[in-house]
């Protein structure tokens, strides 16, 4: 039998459980903006163009004789813009994975809200509630290999997003 110190204990954690994965969604949706605006700026085409463009004023360099200060600057050049290629590529592939992680918890905030509407048993709804939690990590470990900046380096807890009134109406 649960008591009433039970049911407050239950509704807190599902209150932190939703307040942590929509927090989770919300810094998500910021780096795919900032992801974002870096790939509208930058093309993997644009790059290898550059990189082609810049080969050719090295060889042509040589040939004609340059100054050895200008074909060490081409030089340089060439060895940043082929190392801003893997970049753009893993930030391409970064981006598509955010895609899909924010796809699946917009999904699942959709369908807490569905069943919060449509369904007369709550016991429903906080099952799926409770599994929030188990998304919220397992969306964790697959993005924690990306190179997301601090996204998971913030260990303090969230803001609170979901009022305790909205839990105990359950």
């Amino acid at each position: 039998m649960r008591t009433d110190t039970s049911d407050v204990g239950d509704a807190g954690f599902k209150t932190q459980s939703l307040d942590k994965m929509i927090w989770l969604f919300l810094k998500l949706l910021h780096h795919r903006e900032g992801l974002g605006k870096f790939l509208d700026n930058t093309s993997e085409s644009g790059l290898e163009l550059k990189i082609n463009d810049t080969t050719q004023a090295i060889s042509d360099g040589q040939e004609s004789g340059s100054s050895d200060r200008l074909i060490d600057s081409l030089t340089d050049k060439l060895a940043t813009l082929e190392s801003r290629l893997p970049n753009y590529r893993e930030a391409d592939e970064n981006f598509k994975i955010l895609e899909a992680e924010l796809d699946k918890t917009e999904q699942k905030i959709n369908h807490i809200c569905e069943v919060g509407m449509t369904s007369r048993d709550s016991s429903n709804l906080s099952s799926q509630i409770d599994g929030v939690a188990d998304s919220v990590r397992l969306s964790e470990q697959a993005l924690h290999g990306l190179d997301l900046g601090n996204i998971f380096e913030d260990t303090s807890a969230p803001p609170p997003l979901i009022s305790e009134d909205l839990m105990e109406m359950e």
